[in-house]
Protein backbone atom coordinates (compact mmCIF):
# COMPACT_ATOMS: atom_id res chain seq x y z
CA UNK A 1 0.00 0.00 0.00
CA UNK A 2 2.75 2.47 0.91
CA UNK A 3 5.39 1.02 -1.39
CA UNK A 4 4.38 2.81 -4.59
CA UNK A 5 4.12 6.40 -3.37
CA UNK A 6 5.63 6.26 0.13
CA UNK A 7 4.07 7.43 3.42
CA UNK A 8 1.67 9.81 1.64
CA UNK A 9 0.30 7.09 -0.63
CA UNK A 10 -3.32 7.57 0.47
CA UNK A 11 -3.34 11.22 -0.66
CA UNK A 12 -1.36 10.59 -3.85
CA UNK A 13 -3.59 7.67 -4.84
CA UNK A 14 -6.76 9.72 -4.43
CA UNK A 15 -5.30 12.63 -6.37
CA UNK A 16 -4.42 10.40 -9.31
CA UNK A 17 -7.84 8.70 -9.17
CA UNK A 18 -9.50 12.11 -9.30
CA UNK A 19 -7.44 13.02 -12.36
CA UNK A 20 -8.40 9.78 -14.09
CA UNK A 21 -12.11 10.49 -13.47
CA UNK A 22 -11.98 14.01 -14.94
CA UNK A 23 -13.57 14.54 -18.32
CA UNK A 24 -11.61 16.39 -20.98
CA UNK A 25 -13.74 19.49 -20.39
CA UNK A 26 -13.09 19.33 -16.63
CA UNK A 27 -9.39 18.92 -17.27
CA UNK A 28 -9.26 21.85 -19.69
CA UNK A 29 -8.65 24.45 -16.96
CA UNK A 30 -6.60 22.29 -14.60
CA UNK A 31 -3.55 24.55 -14.76
CA UNK A 32 -5.40 27.87 -14.79
CA UNK A 33 -5.11 28.91 -11.20
CA UNK A 34 -4.97 32.25 -9.47
CA UNK A 35 -1.68 31.70 -7.68
CA UNK A 36 1.88 32.92 -7.38
CA UNK A 37 3.77 30.95 -10.04
CA UNK A 38 7.13 31.87 -8.52
CA UNK A 39 6.01 30.44 -5.20
CA UNK A 40 4.83 27.27 -6.91
CA UNK A 41 8.17 26.87 -8.70
CA UNK A 42 10.09 27.43 -5.45
CA UNK A 43 7.93 24.81 -3.76
CA UNK A 44 8.63 22.33 -6.54
CA UNK A 45 12.35 23.04 -6.29
CA UNK A 46 12.21 22.36 -2.55
CA UNK A 47 10.49 19.00 -3.03
CA UNK A 48 13.26 18.05 -5.45
CA UNK A 49 15.73 18.30 -2.57
CA UNK A 50 13.83 15.47 -0.86
CA UNK A 51 13.74 13.22 -3.91
CA UNK A 52 16.77 11.21 -2.85
CA UNK A 53 14.72 9.80 0.05
CA UNK A 54 11.71 8.93 -2.14
CA UNK A 55 13.10 8.73 -5.66
CA UNK A 56 11.14 5.76 -7.00
CA UNK A 57 7.97 6.90 -5.23
CA UNK A 58 8.24 10.36 -6.83
CA UNK A 59 8.83 8.86 -10.28
CA UNK A 60 5.87 6.52 -9.81
CA UNK A 61 3.55 9.37 -8.87
CA UNK A 62 4.66 11.54 -11.78
CA UNK A 63 4.35 8.71 -14.30
CA UNK A 64 0.98 7.46 -13.03
CA UNK A 65 -0.47 11.00 -13.03
CA UNK A 66 0.64 11.50 -16.63
CA UNK A 67 -0.90 8.21 -17.72
CA UNK A 68 -4.17 9.12 -15.96
CA UNK A 69 -4.62 12.21 -18.15
CA UNK A 70 -2.61 11.30 -21.24
CA UNK A 71 -5.25 12.22 -23.84
CA UNK A 72 -7.18 14.86 -21.91
CA UNK A 73 -5.22 18.05 -22.41
CA UNK A 74 -2.10 19.82 -23.56
CA UNK A 75 1.45 18.76 -22.81
CA UNK A 76 1.83 21.62 -20.32
CA UNK A 77 -1.33 20.58 -18.46
CA UNK A 78 -0.17 16.97 -18.26
CA UNK A 79 3.22 18.06 -16.94
CA UNK A 80 1.54 20.37 -14.41
CA UNK A 81 -0.61 17.64 -12.78
CA UNK A 82 2.36 15.25 -12.82
CA UNK A 83 4.46 17.79 -10.93
CA UNK A 84 1.67 18.29 -8.37
CA UNK A 85 1.47 14.51 -7.85
CA UNK A 86 5.22 14.36 -7.32
CA UNK A 87 5.03 17.21 -4.78
CA UNK A 88 2.33 15.33 -2.86
CA UNK A 89 4.80 12.49 -2.35
CA UNK A 90 6.88 14.82 -0.16
CA UNK A 91 4.17 17.13 1.21
CA UNK A 92 4.90 16.06 4.79
CA UNK A 93 8.45 17.41 4.40
CA UNK A 94 7.11 20.92 3.80
CA UNK A 95 6.43 23.64 6.35
CA UNK A 96 2.89 24.28 7.50
CA UNK A 97 2.70 27.42 5.36
CA UNK A 98 3.95 25.56 2.29
CA UNK A 99 1.44 22.75 2.86
CA UNK A 100 -1.39 25.27 3.07
CA UNK A 101 -0.31 26.80 -0.24
CA UNK A 102 -0.08 23.40 -1.93
CA UNK A 103 -3.39 22.17 -0.51
CA UNK A 104 -5.61 25.23 -0.78
CA UNK A 105 -4.18 27.13 -3.74
CA UNK A 106 -2.93 24.36 -6.01
CA UNK A 107 -4.93 21.19 -5.31
CA UNK A 108 -8.30 22.14 -3.80
CA UNK A 109 -9.49 24.38 -6.68
CA UNK A 110 -9.46 21.34 -8.99
CA UNK A 111 -9.56 18.30 -6.67
CA UNK A 112 -11.49 18.83 -3.41
CA UNK A 113 -8.99 18.49 -0.59
CA UNK A 114 -11.35 16.37 1.50
CA UNK A 115 -11.18 13.69 -1.20
CA UNK A 116 -7.47 13.15 -0.53
CA UNK A 117 -8.30 12.11 3.03
CA UNK A 118 -11.49 10.13 2.55
CA UNK A 119 -9.76 6.77 3.09
CA UNK A 120 -7.90 7.82 6.23
CA UNK A 121 -8.43 5.51 9.20
CA UNK A 122 -8.15 6.46 12.86
CA UNK A 123 -4.53 5.29 12.76
CA UNK A 124 -3.75 7.41 9.69
CA UNK A 125 -5.22 10.53 11.28
CA UNK A 126 -3.49 9.82 14.59
CA UNK A 127 -0.04 9.49 13.01
CA UNK A 128 -0.56 12.60 10.88
CA UNK A 129 -1.74 14.68 13.85
CA UNK A 130 1.12 13.41 16.01
CA UNK A 131 3.64 14.62 13.42
CA UNK A 132 1.86 17.96 13.07
CA UNK A 133 1.87 18.54 16.83
CA UNK A 134 5.52 17.60 17.27
CA UNK A 135 6.45 19.82 14.32
CA UNK A 136 4.77 22.82 15.93
CA UNK A 137 6.18 22.09 19.39
CA UNK A 138 9.73 21.61 18.05
CA UNK A 139 9.38 24.35 15.44
CA UNK A 140 11.02 21.80 13.15
CA UNK A 141 9.46 19.49 10.59
CA UNK A 142 8.62 15.99 11.88
CA UNK A 143 7.69 13.47 9.21
CA UNK A 144 6.97 9.79 8.61
CA UNK A 145 9.88 8.01 6.98
CA UNK A 146 7.98 4.77 6.33
CA UNK A 147 4.86 2.75 7.22
CA UNK A 148 6.28 -0.81 7.59
CA UNK A 149 3.09 -2.66 8.57
CA UNK A 150 0.95 -0.86 5.93
CA UNK A 151 -2.02 -0.59 8.33
CA UNK A 152 -1.61 -4.21 9.41
CA UNK A 153 -1.52 -5.65 5.90
CA UNK A 154 2.10 -6.81 5.68
CA UNK A 155 2.17 -9.31 8.50
CA UNK A 156 2.55 -9.34 12.25
CA UNK A 157 5.54 -7.90 14.06
CA UNK A 158 6.17 -4.82 11.92
CA UNK A 159 5.77 -1.35 13.52
CA UNK A 160 3.11 1.14 12.47
CA UNK A 161 5.59 3.75 11.31
CA UNK A 162 9.12 5.07 11.47
CA UNK A 163 9.08 8.77 12.31
CA UNK A 164 11.94 11.25 11.91
CA UNK A 165 12.19 13.94 14.58
CA UNK A 166 15.07 16.40 14.74
CA UNK A 167 17.18 14.12 12.58
CA UNK A 168 16.58 10.94 14.62
CA UNK A 169 14.35 8.01 13.71
CA UNK A 170 11.75 6.63 16.14
CA UNK A 171 9.75 3.44 15.85
CA UNK A 172 6.11 4.27 16.58
CA UNK A 173 3.31 1.98 17.67
CA UNK A 174 -0.13 3.56 17.76
CA UNK A 175 -3.16 2.20 19.56
CA UNK A 176 -6.61 3.64 20.07
CA UNK A 177 -7.89 4.07 23.62
CA UNK A 178 -11.58 3.22 23.89
CA UNK A 179 -13.79 5.17 26.28
CA UNK A 180 -16.26 2.30 26.55
CA UNK A 181 -16.38 -1.35 25.39
CA UNK A 182 -16.34 -1.95 21.62
CA UNK A 183 -16.28 1.78 20.89
CA UNK A 184 -14.60 1.53 17.48
CA UNK A 185 -16.95 -1.26 16.37
CA UNK A 186 -20.07 0.69 17.31
CA UNK A 187 -18.75 3.91 15.76
CA UNK A 188 -18.15 2.12 12.46
CA UNK A 189 -21.66 0.66 12.40
CA UNK A 190 -23.21 4.04 13.25
CA UNK A 191 -21.17 5.80 10.56
CA UNK A 192 -21.98 3.13 7.98
CA UNK A 193 -25.72 2.71 8.58
CA UNK A 194 -27.15 5.64 10.58
CA UNK A 195 -25.23 8.72 9.44
CA UNK A 196 -25.88 8.25 5.69
CA UNK A 197 -29.65 8.36 6.32
CA UNK A 198 -29.56 12.17 6.52
CA UNK A 199 -31.93 12.17 9.49
CA UNK A 200 -31.21 15.77 10.43
CA UNK A 201 -32.14 17.11 6.99
CA UNK A 202 -35.23 14.90 6.67
CA UNK A 203 -36.62 15.86 10.08
CA UNK A 204 -35.80 19.54 9.54
CA UNK A 205 -37.68 19.44 6.21
CA UNK A 206 -40.71 17.96 7.96
CA UNK A 207 -40.57 20.46 10.86
CA UNK A 208 -38.91 23.63 9.49
CA UNK A 209 -39.86 25.78 12.49
CA UNK A 210 -38.87 23.43 15.30
CA UNK A 211 -35.68 22.81 17.25
CA UNK A 212 -35.43 19.02 17.52
CA UNK A 213 -32.94 16.81 19.35
CA UNK A 214 -33.00 13.09 18.52
CA UNK A 215 -30.96 10.76 20.72
CA UNK A 216 -30.03 7.36 19.23
CA UNK A 217 -27.82 4.81 21.04
CA UNK A 218 -24.49 4.35 19.28
CA UNK A 219 -24.73 0.63 20.06
CA UNK A 220 -28.11 0.44 18.33
CA UNK A 221 -26.94 -2.70 16.54
CA UNK A 222 -24.91 -5.28 18.42
CA UNK A 223 -23.96 -7.09 15.21
CA UNK A 224 -23.57 -5.87 11.64
CA UNK A 225 -25.93 -8.57 10.42
CA UNK A 226 -28.69 -6.88 12.47
CA UNK A 227 -28.01 -3.58 10.69
CA UNK A 228 -27.94 -5.18 7.23
CA UNK A 229 -31.44 -6.60 7.69
CA UNK A 230 -32.96 -3.54 9.38
CA UNK A 231 -35.75 -1.44 7.79
CA UNK A 232 -34.14 2.03 7.70
CA UNK A 233 -36.91 3.56 5.57
CA UNK A 234 -39.32 2.54 8.31
CA UNK A 235 -37.06 4.12 10.94
CA UNK A 236 -37.03 7.44 9.06
CA UNK A 237 -40.82 7.54 8.85
CA UNK A 238 -41.22 6.45 12.47
CA UNK A 239 -38.90 9.25 13.60
CA UNK A 240 -40.74 11.89 11.57
CA UNK A 241 -44.07 10.72 12.99
CA UNK A 242 -42.63 10.59 16.53
CA UNK A 243 -41.39 14.17 16.38
CA UNK A 244 -44.94 15.24 15.59
CA UNK A 245 -46.15 13.42 18.73
CA UNK A 246 -43.39 14.81 20.97
CA UNK A 247 -44.62 17.40 23.54
CA UNK A 248 -42.87 20.74 23.24
CA UNK A 249 -40.64 21.89 26.08
CA UNK A 250 -37.98 24.55 26.65
CA UNK A 251 -36.08 22.12 28.86
CA UNK A 252 -33.56 20.46 26.53
CA UNK A 253 -32.88 17.79 29.13
CA UNK A 254 -36.47 16.58 29.06
CA UNK A 255 -37.04 13.99 26.35
CA UNK A 256 -39.82 11.64 25.30
CA UNK A 257 -38.92 7.99 24.79
CA UNK A 258 -40.20 6.06 21.77
CA UNK A 259 -39.90 2.34 21.11
CA UNK A 260 -40.79 1.60 17.50
CA UNK A 261 -42.00 -1.82 16.26
CA UNK A 262 -39.28 -4.19 15.03
CA UNK A 263 -36.60 -1.81 16.31
CA UNK A 264 -34.04 -3.18 18.81
CA UNK A 265 -33.39 0.20 20.44
CA UNK A 266 -35.31 3.11 21.92
CA UNK A 267 -34.94 6.72 20.78
CA UNK A 268 -35.44 9.87 22.84
CA UNK A 269 -36.71 13.12 21.33
CA UNK A 270 -36.84 16.71 22.55
CA UNK A 271 -38.70 19.44 20.65
CA UNK A 272 -39.34 23.16 21.05
CA UNK A 273 -40.54 25.99 18.84
CA UNK A 274 -38.90 28.54 16.59
CA UNK A 275 -35.42 27.37 15.51
CA UNK A 276 -35.64 25.15 12.43
CA UNK A 277 -32.67 22.95 13.37
CA UNK A 278 -32.41 19.21 14.05
CA UNK A 279 -29.59 17.51 15.94
CA UNK A 280 -29.03 13.75 15.99
CA UNK A 281 -26.95 12.78 19.03
CA UNK A 282 -25.20 9.48 19.70
CA UNK A 283 -25.88 8.05 23.15
CA UNK A 284 -22.97 6.01 24.51
CA UNK A 285 -23.46 2.82 26.57
CA UNK A 286 -21.63 3.94 29.71
CA UNK A 287 -22.12 6.26 32.68
CA UNK A 288 -19.58 9.06 33.16
CA UNK A 289 -18.50 7.79 36.57
CA UNK A 290 -17.54 4.45 34.98
CA UNK A 291 -15.24 6.00 32.39
CA UNK A 292 -12.07 6.51 34.54
CA UNK A 293 -12.10 2.85 35.64
CA UNK A 294 -12.56 1.69 32.07
CA UNK A 295 -9.80 4.01 30.82
CA UNK A 296 -7.33 2.46 33.27
CA UNK A 297 -8.09 -1.02 32.02
CA UNK A 298 -7.75 0.25 28.43
CA UNK A 299 -4.33 1.69 29.19
CA UNK A 300 -3.15 -1.64 30.58
CA UNK A 301 -4.49 -3.46 27.53
CA UNK A 302 -2.84 -1.01 25.16
CA UNK A 303 0.58 -1.23 26.80
CA UNK A 304 0.47 -5.03 26.90
CA UNK A 305 -0.78 -5.38 23.32
CA UNK A 306 1.95 -3.20 21.81
CA UNK A 307 4.81 -4.12 24.14
CA UNK A 308 6.11 -7.10 22.19
CA UNK A 309 6.44 -5.19 18.91
CA UNK A 310 8.33 -2.37 20.59
CA UNK A 311 10.46 -4.81 22.57
CA UNK A 312 11.55 -6.40 19.30
CA UNK A 313 12.28 -2.98 17.80
CA UNK A 314 14.32 -2.01 20.86
CA UNK A 315 16.34 -5.21 20.49
CA UNK A 316 17.20 -4.08 16.96
CA UNK A 317 18.64 -0.87 18.43
CA UNK A 318 15.69 1.36 17.52
CA UNK A 319 14.25 4.16 19.65
CA UNK A 320 10.68 3.24 20.52
CA UNK A 321 7.53 5.26 21.17
CA UNK A 322 4.04 4.15 22.14
CA UNK A 323 1.28 6.55 21.05
CA UNK A 324 -1.93 6.23 23.08
CA UNK A 325 -4.64 7.96 21.07
CA UNK A 326 -8.24 9.05 21.69
CA UNK A 327 -10.65 11.15 19.63
CA UNK A 328 -13.33 11.30 22.35
CA UNK A 329 -14.09 14.79 23.62
CA UNK A 330 -17.54 14.05 25.00
CA UNK A 331 -16.55 11.76 27.88
CA UNK A 332 -12.88 12.39 28.61
CA UNK A 333 -10.08 14.95 28.62
CA UNK A 334 -6.29 14.72 28.45
CA UNK A 335 -5.93 14.83 32.24
CA UNK A 336 -8.18 11.77 32.56
CA UNK A 337 -5.98 9.98 30.03
CA UNK A 338 -2.83 10.90 31.95
CA UNK A 339 -4.31 9.80 35.27
CA UNK A 340 -5.46 6.51 33.77
CA UNK A 341 -1.94 5.94 32.44
CA UNK A 342 -0.49 6.63 35.89
CA UNK A 343 -2.77 4.04 37.49
CA UNK A 344 -1.98 1.47 34.80
CA UNK A 345 1.80 1.98 34.90
CA UNK A 346 2.64 0.52 38.31
CA UNK A 347 4.08 -2.64 36.71
CA UNK A 348 7.36 -1.42 35.22
CA UNK A 349 7.91 -4.73 33.44
CA UNK A 350 5.14 -3.68 31.03
CA UNK A 351 7.47 -1.04 29.61
CA UNK A 352 10.39 -3.27 28.71
CA UNK A 353 11.41 -2.10 25.25
CA UNK A 354 9.29 1.08 25.36
CA UNK A 355 11.41 4.23 25.58
CA UNK A 356 8.73 6.93 25.48
CA UNK A 357 4.94 7.08 25.75
CA UNK A 358 2.69 9.90 24.54
CA UNK A 359 -1.03 10.42 24.96
CA UNK A 360 -2.91 12.21 22.21
CA UNK A 361 -6.44 13.57 22.24
CA UNK A 362 -7.80 14.58 18.86
CA UNK A 363 -10.88 16.60 18.01
CA UNK A 364 -11.85 20.24 17.70
CA UNK A 365 -8.72 21.09 19.69
CA UNK A 366 -6.01 18.43 19.70
CA UNK A 367 -3.31 17.88 22.31
CA UNK A 368 -0.31 15.63 22.80
CA UNK A 369 1.58 15.05 26.05
CA UNK A 370 4.49 12.84 27.08
CA UNK A 371 3.66 10.54 29.99
CA UNK A 372 6.91 8.53 29.86
CA UNK A 373 10.32 9.76 28.73
CA UNK A 374 13.01 7.19 29.36
CA UNK A 375 12.82 6.12 33.01
CA UNK A 376 10.71 9.11 34.09
CA UNK A 377 6.91 8.91 34.20
CA UNK A 378 3.88 11.09 34.78
CA UNK A 379 3.20 12.82 37.14
CA UNK A 380 6.93 13.31 37.85
CA UNK A 381 7.49 14.68 34.38
CA UNK A 382 7.97 18.45 33.99
CA UNK A 383 7.73 18.05 30.20
CA UNK A 384 4.02 17.30 30.59
CA UNK A 385 3.41 20.89 31.71
CA UNK A 386 5.97 22.19 29.21
CA UNK A 387 3.99 20.63 26.35
CA UNK A 388 0.78 22.15 27.69
CA UNK A 389 2.39 25.58 27.87
CA UNK A 390 3.75 25.34 24.34
CA UNK A 391 0.47 24.14 22.84
CA UNK A 392 -1.54 26.72 24.79
CA UNK A 393 0.80 29.40 23.47
CA UNK A 394 0.30 28.21 19.88
CA UNK A 395 -3.47 28.13 20.38
CA UNK A 396 -3.58 31.50 22.11
CA UNK A 397 -4.96 29.92 25.29
CA UNK A 398 -4.14 31.82 28.51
Amino acid sequence: MFERYGPNSLQVTEYIKALSEMSSSEFANVDRLNLDSNKLFALFQKTLTFKADRASETDNARGDAMRAVLEKGSENQIIFVALVASMLVSEDRLTREEQVFLHLWVIDPKVPLRRLYRNHSKEDWAIQKFCEHLSRIDDHNVYVRSRPDARGRTGAGLPDCILNRLGEDYTIEHTFINSYPKQVFYEKLFAKYIQPLGLEDKIKAAYPKKLVHVHIPIDAFKRESDARSFDFDGLIQNLIDAVGRTPETQNVGRTTEFQFPNTPFAVHINKCDGWGITFVTQVVPIQREQVPVYLTSEMSRAIRSKGEKLKAAKARGEKTVLLLDSDDYALINYEMLAEAFEKASSDLLLFEGIDDVYIQQRGGVSWIFPVKLGARMYPDLPEFQDYWNRQAELLGVH
